[in-house]
């Protein structure tokens, strides 16, 4: 006769197959539903960065950010198909396209379709029919869901770590203590005697000599016609970086001057909106008549420098740290005469952001380079 011990063991058993083969079916389709949602997250951050980037405060920006959004959105995959996303015009909060501000503080998204106040885009994918397997068997269920969030910033504008030409002098920061940021600063830059300098060449990454100098004006030239012409430059024509160091040289260097003098004849036109009045062409100067009234623009050096450089006992040819760089021109030149009489004048602003940096991360000078978008969420 049979045993009803051994048959409420085996009872006992085929339940607990059933639940154990019901909890791996679980485990194996829950790691399918991990495996879609990182594919979701993926799509969703590629599509928000892309539709952020587009962002330029203006109504075209929203169209166009919208647009690349949905685009990018459908060239990602979940689940082997592709991550598709209504579009959400009238950018409803639970649309899967959202626009508008983000609110750090909050840390989320502000709805938005003013133009000027859009600067993030938020991205909610789904994929609601994610087939179950095992499960199916086990618990009857067919069909599972999967969906991811992400909330890209346009970003903004930081000081320039990189700048692709730069004017080869050097500002000492101490500067930056006897003036506000607002104003335009006259400056009679005196390479020599010692003891009077308040400035120096300065070369980013390479020895400063008069031949780097004066290649490097060279190079920088059709820079900064670029600049001016089109607001864009090959970053590769006479970049610097923060990086890079600076090396400081209060040599008179008069090649170097003439050198300057000749670009300077031949460079950009005052621009009295930008500096105001055409300061008088100085005694002694080396700009012709003519040609007074002309300037050499561009991102100069700040170098960290207490306040030793701005008196008299710092030195001017050593290695020094670059914080940062500041807009400036230079508009007169004199390399003849004594040493003392061996002068270069210029203006410096930082009123007013210049947005030519290729790289962020350097001081505030007033020369900026805009931040990439980035998820925030």
């Amino acid at each position: 006769m049979r045993s009803p011990r051994k048959g409420g063991v085996a009872v006992f058993v085929a339940v607990s197959l059933v639940l154990l083969l019901g909890f791996v079916a679980l485990v194996v389709d829950l790691g399918v539903v991990r495996v879609v949602h990182a594919q979701l997250q993926a799509g969703a951050d590629a599509a928000a960065l892309s539709g952020a980037a587009q962002l330029n405060g203006t109504d075209d920006g929203l169209v166009e950010a919208r647009d690349v959004t949905v685009g990018v959105a459908a060239l990602n995959d979940a689940f082997g198909d592709p991550i598709i996303l209504p579009a959400n015009a009238g950018n409803l909060p639970s649309g899967a396209v959202v626009l508008g501000r983000w609110d750090p503080d909050a840390g989320a998204l502000v709805p938005t379709l003013v133009a000027t106040e859009v600067d993030a885009v938020q991205v909610i994918a789904r994929h609601d029919d994610v087939a179950s397997f095992f499960a199916r068997v086990a618990f009857g269920r067919d069909r599972q869901g999967a969906a991811a969030r992400s909330i890209a910033w346009a970003g903004g504008t930081q000081g320039a770590a990189e700048v692709p030409y730069y004017l080869p002098f050097g500002l000492p920061s101490c500067l930056w203590d006897g003036y506000t940021g607002d104003a335009l600063m006259d400056m009679d830059f005196v390479l020599s005697p010692a003891g009077s300098d308040n400035t120096g060449w300065a070369m980013l990454g390479e020895s400063t000599s008069t031949s780097s100098v004066r290649d490097h004006i060279d190079a920088m030239l059709p820079c900064m016609f670029a600049y001016a012409q089109t607001g864009e430059v090959d970053p590769d024509c006479a970049a610097g970086s923060i990086d890079d160091g600076a090396d400081l040289n209060n040599g008179v260097a008069a090649a170097a001057l003439a050198a300057l003098a000749d670009a300077v004849e031949d460079g950009l036109p005052w621009d009295s909106e930008t500096w105001g009045t055409l300061p008088p062409r100085h005694a002694g100067s080396n700009i012709d008549v003519d040609r007074y009234g002309h300037v050499l623009e561009g991102p100069i050096p700040v170098f960290a420098g207490g306040p030793g450089y701005c008196g008299s006992a710092a030195s001017w040819n050593e290695q020094v740290p670059i914080l940062g760089f500041v807009w400036a021109a230079i508009y007169d030149v004199r390399h003849t005469g004594s040493a003392a009489q061996k002068n270069v004048w210029l203006r410096i602003d930082m009123s007013t952001l210049r947005e030519i940096g290729t790289q962020g991360g350097g001081g505030d000078y007033g020369v900026t380079a805009p931040s990439p978008a980035v998820v925030v969420r």
